[in-house]
């Protein structure tokens, strides 16, 4: 009898070793075979037929996508974020298989991450109970010269990006129809918006009080203004998007402007340098959202996994009104779109292509290279992406 217990126990755990727990084996042992089992030997007899619960990547594959993300995330990114990144792919390893490799692929940066590393500690504990309580709304102006911001709203309970959008510039109406409007119909109401004091989110913030009640908590606030660095929330997240996108790309085009390769007083080329940078923006605030919603949180959690286990469902107004009822209805005045930027048609890119000469083309795809390079990815893959 010992020895058909053995049997049992070691072709069930053959079978099941990497789709259930120690613990799930052992109760399904004693529950398909009347087999009484304990969890610490079915982990014994796991390593006495040499089996492990996952499949183990191999040290050189390894070592070749960690390279790849740090590449592509950029030299400041801790290892978190590269397992995000890596997780975004579908390549499982722990955090200290990846840390190790960082440390010795890069014992540069990694010196200078860990001296410039901080904790820093809000002294008043920061709480949102379930995944649509809070949403933190902030713009990034960083490359608002050359025709490019980033708006990005984060869930306050869970830290997932709920969506991150390049416009050339801020512009109301439009970051009502392409931001607001999209996020509501694939997330629902919030309970409350945080936002600072500017403008551009005047439309936003009248059609969320107008659909109030839909809200899962109609006594809070529909929206909260305060200074932005009181949003810190979000304000974290800008770190990276800084490091990661906007000053490489800034560095570039600071070098081309003083080479004089556009003139951003003639607001065709200033069309043409924003055209560009926002579709790079693009292609790397994907790569960088990819890996921000899927790195572990300390004490908290993976992004995406916290907002798909919340509990609480969010509900879809069906009278969302869409971008001319919103514009109409608004009570005052509305900021204008900016006065040098005309959305380009598709006939027009051929010129703007001429225009902006091959140069000034490969200058920027060879930057875009180094940026985003890996051993699948380069200049002309980028270009076709972006164009």
């Amino acid at each position: 009898m010992d020895f058909d217990k053995d049997v049992v126990i070691e072709e069930y755990i053959k079978q099941n070793i990497r789709s259930q727990t120690y613990k799930t084996i052992a109760m399904r042992v004693g529950q398909q075979f009347g087999v009484y089992v304990s969890e610490h030997t079915v982990k014994q007899k796991t390593q006495q037929l040499g089996l492990k619960r996952r499949e183990c990547v191999p040290d050189a594959d390894l070592h070749k996508e960690v390279d790849n993300s740090v590449t592509c995330l950029g030299p400041c990114c801790g290892k978190r974020l590269v397992k995000g990144h890596l997780l975004s792919k579908g390549i499982k390893a722990s955090e200290k298989r990846i840390g190790d490799m960082m440390r010795e692929l890069r014992p540069r940066e990694h010196a200078v991450r860990v001296g410039l590393h901080r904790q820093l500690r809000n002294p008043i504990p920061y709480t949102a109970r379930y995944f649509g309580h809070k949403l933190h709304i902030d713009q990034n102006e960083k490359l608002v010269m050359h025709g490019m911001c980033h708006i990005c709203a984060i869930d306050g309970y869970s830290s997932k990006i709920i969506r991150h959008c390049v416009f050339p510039a801020k512009n109301c109406v439009d970051i009502y129809a392409d931001f607001y409007i999209p996020m509501l119909l694939e997330y629902g109401m919030r309970a409350t918006l945080r936002v600072d004091h500017s403008t551009e989110w005047n439309l936003m913030l009248s059609v969320q009080d107008y659909l109030k009640t839909h809200r899962p908590e109609i006594d809070r606030k529909p929206y909260i203004q305060s200074k932005s660095s009181e949003n810190l929330k979000i304000e974290r997240y800008w770190v990276g998007v800084n490091q990661k996108v906007n000053y490489p790309i800034k560095l570039l085009l600071n070098e081309m402007a003083s080479d004089s390769e556009f003139d951003l007083d003639s607001n065709f080329e200033k069309t043409s340098v924003s055209y560009f940078v926002c579709n790079v923006a693009r292609y790397a605030v994907k790569q960088h959202t990819a890996a921000w919603n899927n790195h572990r949180i300390a004490g908290r959690g993976i992004p995406n996994e916290l907002a798909s286990n919340s509990a609480k469902r969010l509900r879809t107004p069906s009278n969302i009104p869409d971008r001319d009822t919103a514009v109409h209805s608004y009570p005052g005045k509305l900021k204008q779109q900016c006065s040098w930027y005309t959305p380009l048609p598709a006939v027009l890119q051929p010129v703007l292509k001429s225009k902006f000469n091959e140069r000034t083309q490969q200058s920027l795809m060879s930057s875009t290279r180094s940026l985003f390079s890996t051993d699948q990815l380069n200049s002309r893959a980028i270009y076709d992406c972006i164009c």
